[in-house]
């Protein structure tokens, strides 16, 4: 017999993400699984069987090894085996799925297709902006490559981001370009020489929203562990301007 479904849909939505993979509501699997609920947090996304979503989602099967990998290489996994299966044509739908982990694929779905960064960039932004902050990851973590091998190019795509009204997208330019990142290769050029990219940091000095804040503190306090006294240097000058609390961020390493 299947289980009997104590909560509704709505007091699932609604519940807080678990502390580890034990704390998890059994409850809420099923919907996981099948793409009707987004997940909470990392333990919810570890949790959550990719095998039987790409089933739901897409009928199709993936490796039974897939859900012994990480994360990030279980999500581009499923969409390499989409790729194959497919081509191109469940990206569209995937894009606007109800379920981050299948809007996860999405984004490596367009990842792995790109040839080049501006176009990478011009696909991605939807996802970029997207409601979910594990989506928002995955989005820059699939074109962080492109940055690493192009960092000034980079940086002149990227810049007219850091003005844009929207704080996600202003978060995602900073983010993508952090001299050393997280789950992701370095930039050596900006470990080095932070000072390439001062113009398109200086475009946030006057940031108001905590979300771009912190990846602007995070791609200074980078910086700071190879060339600290740049970091000094900038983050004086910005005194006038930027938000103390980014300032005390930036500098946590010094």
């Amino acid at each position: 017999m299947g289980r009997v479904m104590t909560k509704s849909l709505s007091a699932l939505k609604s519940r807080k993400g678990p502390r580890n993979l034990a704390s998890i509501d059994p409850e809420v699997l099923p919907y996981l699984n099948q793409g009707i609920l987004e997940t909470k947090n990392l333990m919810e996304a570890l949790a959550l069987d990719q095998r039987v979503l790409a089933r739901e989602v897409f009928d199709i099967d993936v490796d039974d090894e897939i859900q012994s990998l990480g994360i990030t290489r279980r999500i581009s996994a499923v969409a390499e085996t989409l790729l194959k299966a497919q081509g191109d044509r469940w990206v569209k739908k995937a894009i606007s799925h109800p379920s981050d982990t299948v809007r996860g694929w999405a984004c490596y779905g367009l990842g792995l297709r790109c040839t080049d960064l501006q176009t990478g960039l011009e696909k991605i932004r939807p996802l970029a902006t997207d409601s979910h902050f594990g989506v928002r990851e995955w989005a820059w973590l699939v074109l962080r490559p492109h940055v690493v091998e192009a960092p000034e190019k980079a940086l002149e795509l990227l810049k007219p981001w850091t003005t844009s009204s929207c704080s996600l997208t202003r978060r995602f330019a900073a983010e993508i370009t952090r001299p050393r990142g997280v789950w992701c290769a370095h930039i050596s050029l900006f470990k080095e020489k932070p000072e390439t990219a001062r113009s398109f940091l200086e475009t946030y000095q006057g940031e108001m929203e905590k979300y771009a804040q912190d990846s602007v503190a995070n791609w200074l306090n980078d910086a700071a562990k190879t060339q600290p006294e740049w970091v000094r240097g900038i983050t004086k000058s910005w005194e006038p301007n930027a938000s103390s609390y980014m300032i005390r961020r930036a500098r946590r390493s010094l």
